[in-house]
């Protein structure tokens, strides 16, 4: 059952607490990822192909730890809403759900991390049948297990590997890249040049130390290419998926929903690729994606706010500004602007003796909306002040 007023805003000051925890961990994971950025650029033309793996895996072990603190602090917060709210209450199945994205997550990591050391060992592998000579991959995996071992039972586990039986547990990781090609390519129907090009970015993007494994690489590749009109192999394919991956990242977002909202502000805006990520990013950090529904509002709700004549900084503005006072979900702002789009539309009395309580200035604004000399965004922005003012004055 759900409990008392009182209990409810108590719960609402922990909500703000776990949010800001929350957001300061997705900081320390940006910061890890740029770090792990540079360190690979870095490596780019010196690091041998092992000590490039043992980066990864460092970095991937550091980032599952993040998620298991994510885990943890998201449990606790799932408990209180269901003392609060009730165990089937909206606000404990948001919980729940989140909860299971950050399982996946770390699940995701887990196996990227095996995938990795099977890389290392198939490596060890060549080095043995070429010359003999695998001490150092051995000694490289026992320092990643010695590194790694303060993250987590799980890193540790396996990591060590019999060098006999490297060559087995390496067959599969020998086949990921070629196999993500193939998948790739085949749902992309590219043959030839095109199918040569899609191969060498997917390889660059995975090389340079995106994604889980290679098979999330051609996944976003795929997304990128079926759902954003206008990006073309090369350079722009490849920045414009390491983007989407980073994005998807930082808002635990579906990369198919993130793909689609990024194409809505493209096509109905007139931005590039990189300026509808970034105005996605800035409504990331000023917390509009809250309700974990982002891109999937703003990719329905886009062609009506252009409609409407908002610009797409100005929408995402009436977004922030509706999240800060304290709407429940994004839906209802969008139904709001909705709403008051078709009133200033329908001709009715009501809605002419609405306006007829406004200033002169805005009465005449509506007079020229009504002939089409005036947007929606223009009626909106002088309403909105008045009706602030109104509010003040009661």
């Amino acid at each position: 059952m759900a409990k008392n007023p009182e209990t409810k805003v108590k719960f609402s000051i922990f909500n703000k607490e776990f949010n800001d925890g929350i957001n300061e961990m997705n900081k320390e994971s940006t910061s890890l990822r740029k770090e792990f950025k540079l360190q690979s650029e870095q490596m780019k033309q010196t690091g041998t192909a092992a000590e490039k793996l043992e980066a990864r895996i460092s970095y991937l072990g550091k980032e599952q730890d993040i998620v298991r603190r994510k885990i943890q602090t998201t449990e606790q917060q799932l408990d209180k809403a269901k003392q609060t709210y009730g165990e089937n209450s909206n606000e404990a199945n948001k919980l729940s759900n989140k909860l299971l994205d950050l399982r996946i997550s770390e699940q995701k990591l887990e196996n990227s991390i095996n995938q990795s050391k099977n890389e290392i060992a198939k490596q060890a592998q060549e080095m043995q049948e070429a010359s003999g000579d695998a001490d150092k991959y051995k000694k490289s995996l026992q320092d990643i297990s010695n590194e790694a071992g303060d993250l987590g039972d799980k890193l540790n586990t396996g990591v060590t590997l019999p060098i006999a039986g490297m060559g087995a547990v390496a067959g599969k990781s020998a086949m990921d890249v070629s196999d993500a090609v193939r998948l790739m390519n085949g749902a992309l129907g590219a043959t030839g040049e095109e199918a040569k090009q899609l191969e060498q970015d997917m390889r660059t993007v995975w090389s340079d130390g995106f994604g889980d494994n290679p098979e999330e690489i051609a996944r976003a590749i795929m997304m990128v290419k079926q759902n954003i009109q206008g990006i073309d192999e090369g350079e722009e394919l490849q920045k414009a998926t390491k983007n989407i991956l980073l994005l998807a990242e930082a808002t635990e977002s579906d990369l198919g929903e993130a793909t689609r909202g990024v194409n809505q502000l493209m096509h109905n805006f007139g931005l590039t690729a990189d300026e509808a990520m970034d105005l996605f990013k800035k409504g990331q950090e000023e917390g509009i994606n809250y309700s974990n529904e982002m891109f999937d509002n703003i990719a329905e709700y886009a062609p009506l706010f252009k409609q409407m004549g908002f610009a797409a900084d100005d929408y995402f503005t009436i977004l922030a500004n509706g999240t800060k006072n304290g709407a429940y979900n994004l839906d209802y702002i969008n139904d709001l602007m909705k709403e008051f789009n078709i009133r200033a539309q329908d001709g009715s009395d009501k809605t002419a003796d609405a306006f007829g309580e406004m200033s002169k200035a805005t009465q005449k604004l509506f007079k020229e909306f009504e002939n089409g000399e005036a947007t929606t965004e223009d009626l909106f922005n002088a309403v909105i002040p008045e009706l602030e003012d109104m509010e003040d004055h009661r």
